[in-house]
């Protein structure tokens, strides 16, 4: 289901693009000479799938009247990539978050890559007082997909 609606937008998009090059060709004349600029451009879809989650952004917590940050405080990066937590692989941001509250804010370790390197660092989770669950402050991606052309 999910595919044919892909490939219905994916063809709508293919023919947007060919009316607007038709429509956008033209002939420019300057100091005599003329050129021609024909616009256009054939869509095409992108899908990446991790190996663990990226890091894409923080957000504080409020832990015990405090507003903390665990994941800044273990010095993560945006552009990092989580790919264990304590030695287990994770692939998804919900194995992330459910990995994170078990730990009931225990020092843990992340596996992370960074540009090209693999390394580990201590994580030491917060309360939120808020909801009551373990967080490490982050906003984390597992895949991303777009169109271009």
């Amino acid at each position: 289901m999910q595919q044919k609606k892909w490939q219905k937008i994916s063809s709508l998009l293919l023919l947007i693009t060919i009316l607007l090059a038709a429509a956008c060709s033209f002939s420019v004349s300057a100091s005599g000479k003329a050129s021609s600029v024909i616009l256009g451009g054939i869509p095409f879809g992108v899908r990446f799938d991790l190996e663990g989650v990226a890091v894409v952004g923080f957000c504080d917590i409020e832990s015990n009247g405090k507003s903390v940050n665990p994941a800044k405080s273990a010095g993560l990066r945006i552009g990092d990539v989580i790919t264990g937590v304590d030695g287990v692989p994770i692939d998804e941001a919900q194995e992330l978050t459910a990995a994170i509250h078990k730990t009931a804010g225990k020092p843990t370790s992340l596996q992370i890559k960074r540009a090209g390197k693999s390394f580990e660092l201590s994580l030491h989770a917060s309360r939120s007082d808020a909801d009551g669950r373990y967080k490490a402050g982050i906003w984390v991606k597992d895949s991303g997909a777009g169109i271009g052309t």
